[in-house]
């Protein structure tokens, strides 16, 4: 039976052929109308679901590409991610995870040799993502048991990001720092004359205190390179920046025990010669005085408050360089400390006695010689054309 739809379609054919008049395709396209109306022709079939399936099948052809290709997107975008997050942020839980299994944690560990002195240098590196930049913290120690924390502060696309520095009454400039070991407390420090802006270094023997300045108690070198995490923060242009250094695995713990076997020995000393110091009328005075009046002084004080000090190396008197108290001894009734305006150099003063130079120079570098015990430099007293005297507490 033929097709209503199909025998219409026909006659348009036949008229946009030609084969066929306006009125000859008017009158015929009406024979097919009263026919169909006579029920000489069927109705025309329900065709909707085969167009919904032609529909289909030609969305399907025509979208193929652009489907595979978000595919394919999704996955680059998710596998990005992923990747991501196990190098940044788990990075401190990813390092207590490893060190169950007896390696580095986030840490490279490296052994290099100086061709030209034969120094081996053993290092742990590591790079740590904080909210705004990334920073690469290196820890070495020398064969001479130095130990070094190097900080250096990047971007997100690699490039320097400097750190705020201030500058001192003597116009050097240094950047400051933030460190807690463990759970003791934070205590403030500073990298003076840094080499460059977007990096603080942190240099010395194990027995030497970290904080470059002598107004806050800080842990030595040894305590910081023991501890199992050591926080730091660091002080940026535009924002401040903490960073987590996880240092109980058992790679970075061997970088520490390679400056424990090679630390130096301080100085020997013989019989202790503490050194004499004698009771001025003069408060401003640090002249020199007999053994006699030291002896005196030290019956009259014994029972006061005093601030003391440990000589930690061998250290000469500033005004009599035959004056010199030996490693192991203590420096009793020190009263001030003061400061050289153009050299920068400081020292700790007995009133009625000698000054003697907190820091000394072995093997080319400068060593804490003498430590506080029992107090700290307090606030600034006066000053003169060559120094700047500070009170104890």
């Amino acid at each position: 039976m033929e097709d209503p739809t199909d025998l219409f379609t026909q006659l348009a054919q036949l008229h946009a052929q030609g084969l066929l008049t306006d009125a000859e395709y008017e009158e015929k396209k009406a024979a097919l109308r009263s026919r169909r109306q006579s029920g000489d022709l069927p109705p025309s079939p329900d065709r909707s679901l085969e167009k919904v399936t032609s529909f289909m099948a030609s969305y399907r052809r025509n979208t193929r590409p652009w489907f595979l290709a978000s595919v394919i997107l999704t996955i680059l975008i998710g596998g990005y991610f992923l990747i991501k997050a196990s190098t940044t942020s788990p990075r401190f839980a990813a390092a207590s995870a490893s060190h169950l299994n007896g390696d580095s944690g986030p840490w490279t560990i490296e052994s290099t040799t100086d061709p030209m002195t034969d120094a081996t240098v053993k290092s742990a590196k590591a790079t740590f993502e904080g909210s705004q930049f990334n920073f690469e913290v290196a820890v070495s120690c020398a064969s001479t048991g130095e130990l070094t924390y190097t900080a250096t502060s990047y971007d997100r696309d690699g490039k320097p990001a400097e750190m705020r520095s201030e500058m001192d009454n003597s116009g050097h400039t240094y950047l400051r720092f933030q460190m807690r070991v463990d759970s003791d407390p934070t205590f403030d420090g500073s990298t003076t004359d840094p080499q460059y802006n977007n990096q603080i270094v942190l240099r010395g023997l194990l027995g030497d205190f970290v904080a470059i300045n002598l107004f806050a108690k800080s842990p030595s070198f040894k305590e910081v390179g023991l501890a199992k995490l050591v926080r730091l923060r660091l002080f940026m242009t535009n924002g401040d920046e903490t960073i987590q250094l996880p240092q109980d695995s058992a790679g970075f713990r061997g970088v520490i025990d390679s400056c424990l076997q090679q630390q130096p020995n301080p100085i020997p000393s013989a019989t202790p010669t503490p050194v004499a110091a004698a009771e001025s009328s003069d408060a401003g005075s640090f002249a020199d005085a007999s053994s006699e009046g030291a002896n005196n002084a030290a019956s009259k004080r014994k029972s006061d408050k005093s601030c003391e000090a440990d000589v930690l190396y061998e250290v000469a008197s500033v005004e009599d360089s035959s004056s010199k108290m030996e490693a192991g001894t203590t420096f009793d009734y020190v009263t001030q400390f003061r400061r050289n305006k153009q050299t920068g150099e400081t020292t700790f003063c007995q009133h009625g006695g000698y000054c003697y130079p907190t820091h000394v120079v072995i093997g080319g570098k400068k060593i804490e010689a003498i430590r506080l015990n029992n107090c700290s430099v307090g606030k600034q007293n006066y000053d003169d054309d060559e120094d700047v005297f500070y009170d104890l507490r």
